[in-house]
């Protein structure tokens, strides 16, 4: 088992891969780090197969904080072409354009390091007011 010990809050459950003469490496993902923190700390305890529970390590993570990313949506308002600056060397995974109601009216995957510069065709959209999620690798960015 892994708690986290900022909350204590258990993290997950590992199963075991039984007993072994090697040292055995796992992973487990926490999918709920605040990323307003910087450190966490996590606790990682073994249940026995005669039941017992005990502490078996303990070790530190620190969250590098990453700079917001700066885009700019020009030009605003516009009938034709919008234009996406990003800056290069970006992580950014996904755009989405979402209309008044929610629905999702351009979805464009992007690949790592894309060009610095995404047009997006708007000509076909009803006028409005629409907002443009770009996920980066995890965090959102939302502009309308």
């Amino acid at each position: 088992m892994v708690f986290r010990k900022n909350d204590g809050k258990q993290v997950g459950i590992i199963p075991s891969s039984g007993n072994a003469n090697t040292i055995k490496t796992y992973t487990i993902i926490d999918q709920h780090i605040d990323f307003t923190l910087s450190n966490y700390s996590y606790e990682l305890w073994q249940t026995d197969i005669d039941g017992r529970t005990a502490k078996i390590g303990e070790t530190a993570v620190s969250i590098a904080q990453k700079e917001p990313l700066s885009i700019s949506c020009y030009p605003n308002p516009t009938r034709d072409i919008l234009n996406v600056e990003i800056p290069e060397n970006n992580e950014i995974t996904e755009m989405v354009l979402i209309d008044a109601l929610g629905k999702e009216v351009f979805y464009e995957k992007i690949e790592k390091n894309h060009n610095s510069l995404i047009q997006i065709n708007i000509k076909q959209l009803n006028p409005g007011i629409y907002t443009l999620r770009i996920n980066e690798f995890g965090h959102k960015v939302i502009k309308q």
